[in-house]
């Protein structure tokens, strides 16, 4: 039987209020949303209400956990050891999450927009694509049918 690999970071990610991120929930932050949208986005991830002067817990922080998915293992050990001391300032650390999250997801914006343009090209890739997945389903759907003994 085949078993879900799945890592366990990455099982469940937060969302603005600290549920499991789900459009449902409105609580996600979409990939090709304006940067004013992606800034009141961000800015709406709730925290504790802990000072500046008070050392943060990283494990318990929904802001840290989205961030955390942008990071590279040293980047994340910077952040988590800034959230160990005291003078960590949610604000700024939303405002570099923004920059972050902006700059990772630019060439995937690009890309979309170029797409945009070229609804016509679009078309085609997807209508080769289907003629491509019918030509390869079509012996396994021919043997289902058959061994259940329906023809089409």
């Amino acid at each position: 039987m085949p078993k879900a690999a799945i890592d366990a970071n990455l099982a469940t990610i937060p969302g603005l209020d600290g549920q499991k991120m789900s459009k449902s929930y409105n609580n996600a932050i979409n990939i090709f949303i304006s940067k004013e949208e992606l800034k009141k986005r961000v800015m709406a991830i709730v925290t504790d209400a802990k000072g500046v002067d008070e050392v943060k817990d990283p494990t318990t922080c929904n802001l840290f956990a989205i961030y955390r998915l942008f990071l590279s293992e040293e980047a994340e050990a910077e952040l988590t050891a800034r959230y160990l001391k005291p003078g960590l300032k949610y604000g700024d650390t939303k405002k570099e999450l923004i920059e972050t999250i902006w700059n990772y997801f630019a060439p995937y914006r690009e890309v979309r927009a170029d797409l945009a343009k070229r609804p016509d090209y679009v078309r085609d890739v997807m209508r080769a694509g289907a003629q491509k997945a019918r030509a390869t389903a079509r012996p396994t759907m021919d043997a289902v049918w058959s061994k259940v003994g329906l023809k089409y």
